[in-house]
Order: C-alpha cells, then structure tokens, then sequence
C-alpha cells in the first residue's frame, strides 16, 4: 500500500463565457496566473473595486497574456449580469451555473468582493487578491507569480 497522498486538482471546468460567447479553456493550465473574483451588480464594494481590477488585469496583460480572471457572480438577473460583466475582460461562469455554488462553498467565500488566487492545481495561493490590488498594484501580480510557481 502507497503511503503517499494523493493530491486531488480542483477542477475549474472547462466551459466559460467569453466576450464572444462560450468558450472551452483550461485557465489554470493556460496563464501564469489565475483568479477567480466573487462579485455582483449590487455589491458597493464591487461596484468600486471592479474598475480597478480592469485596470490590473489591462495593465498586466498589456504585453502578454498572463492573468486570467474568472467572474464568479451573484448576481439576481440575467440582465443584472449582463450589465455588469460587459465592461469586464475576463471570462466569466454564467448566471446559474452550478459551479458558483460549488466554489462558493469550497473556496469558503462568505462576503463580495473576494479574488482568490489559484495555483495551477487550483489550491490558494492567496485568499487576499482585493487587498493586494489595492494596496500593491501591479508588485501585487509578481507576489502571486512566485507563489504559484512554489
């Protein structure tokens, strides 16, 4: 009998909505980087940091591809959705997806906005992404690039 564990990748899925519809991808497989943010139309605190994440992820990106964001929402409505995640240039799980309860609970998100940042086998690297934005910028995406390759 083997005594090693093994360790179980998180899986993401492969289907999200993209810009131009559905999309099959491997985000975790595919960027340097990859979160998932827990958001909604209705948040304040969404409402006020959404814009800065656009930033971030257009500043980091604006060379190569290597952050990739998935919009986890909780939204109400479809339309509510739909307004809110258009600015956005990430990709996005769509409204009643079954996958938003699944990592709601696994991830343990109890308040919006959260942008948790995955490792490639989709353990934490880190459970403070909004506070790290905020506060570090883009030295934000090289902290988490170090830890995700740990």
């Amino acid at each position: 009998m083997d005594s090693k564990k093994e360790v179980k990748e998180f899986s993401l899925g492969q289907t999200f909505l993209g810009k131009n519809g559905l999309l099959d991808v491997s985000p975790l497989k595919t960027n340097k980087v990859t979160c998932l943010y827990f958001s909604a139309s209705y948040c304040p605190p969404c409402q006020a940091f959404t814009p800065l994440l656009i930033d971030f992820y257009n500043e980091v990106n604006a060379e190569d591809k290597v952050l990739e964001i998935i919009l986890i929402p909780f939204d109400q409505t479809e339309d509510e959705f739909k307004i809110y995640y258009k600015p956005m240039p990430w990709l996005a799980i769509q409204l009643g997806d079954e996958r938003i309860a699944k990592f709601t609970s696994h991830f343990k998100v109890t308040k919006i906005p959260k942008l948790i940042v995955l490792k490639q086998n989709g353990e934490v690297a880190s459970g403070s992404g909004r506070i790290e934005v905020m506060t570090d910028g883009e030295d934000a995406f090289h902290k988490w690039r170090q830890l995700v390759e740990q």
